[in-house]
């Protein structure tokens, strides 16, 4: 009857365990980006909500918020369902350009320019560089990088998905406590050819 009544006892425990650890499985993190210390004074933070937004119209929201001396975040959910706030803001005087890696859609704008594939390696030299190469970021507390997009694209989102997965991967192999800080730049249209000369 012991033996029985103990058989129970482990059954119930194993299956405990097992809720538990699917429990852990399941449980979805949040993460903060540039750092949490940044969203911890929430008065000088704005959350701004893109998703129908051109890219032009999202540099525009940061704009007017900077001029109230507030801070634009967006939320982002990733592909395993972990909650990303990031901080973003226009590039402007923010960094160097070294200190930039600056993607796009499907490029990487950046020596004599690289297609999307080559994201990883180029994210990993960067905030590796530690001024080896003049050329790329004194260090990674320096490194930026810059999501480039056309005025009227509606990519950002994919494109900030990208950056937050490649990010997280090579935080991981470097073993590091990065921070992952993103800038905007507008790809302005080139503009209208001259009127033709007149002949007359």
């Amino acid at each position: 009857m012991k033996t029985h009544v103990m058989n129970k006892s482990i059954v119930s425990l194993c299956l405990l365990i097992i809720i538990t650890s699917c429990l852990d499985k399941n449980k979805k993190k949040v993460f903060f980006h540039p750092n949490e210390k940044t969203f911890l004074n929430k008065k000088k933070l704005s959350l701004i909500e893109y998703n129908n937004l051109s890219f032009q119209d999202i540099s525009r929201l940061i704009d007017a918020k900077r001029y109230h001396d507030s801070l634009t975040y967006v939320n982002i959910i990733d592909s395993d369902h972990n909650k990303h706030n990031i901080v973003i803001d226009n590039t402007s005087f923010h960094a160097k350009r070294r200190s930039l890696l600056s993607v796009g859609h499907d490029s990487i704008f950046i020596d004599k320019g690289y297609k999307i594939d080559r994201l990883k390696s180029l994210m990993k030299r960067h905030y590796e560089n530690n001024g080896k190469n003049p050329l790329y970021p004194l260090n990674s507390k320096t490194a930026f990088i810059e999501i480039a997009l056309k005025e009227n694209s509606k990519d950002f989102r994919t494109t900030l998905l990208k950056v937050i997965k490649t990010f997280d991967s090579v935080n991981k192999i470097i073993s590091d406590t990065l921070e992952l800080k993103i800038l905007l730049k507008r790809i302005k249209p080139p503009p209208p050819p001259p009127p033709p000369d007149d002949q007359n």
